[in-house]
């Protein structure tokens, strides 16, 4: 996934699960995304300013 605008989405009820996965040049601005996973993945160039990244992993 390249370029995604996650701060797009509807926050009622968003959560995310990410294993084994590119999300080069994606932006999570402003997005609350508690106890989000990133296990495996590659996150070049990925705007996660102002998010509340709370409890979230990155292995």
């Amino acid at each position: 996934m390249f370029g995604l605008q996650f701060n797009d989405c509807n926050p009622f009820g968003l959560s995310f699960k990410f294993e084994g996965s590119a999300l080069n040049n994606s932006v999570f601005y402003k997005t609350s995304i508690k106890k989000t996973v990133f296990k495996n993945s590659k996150l070049i160039e990925v705007d996660f300013a102002e998010c509340d990244l709370s409890n979230a992993v990155f292995s």
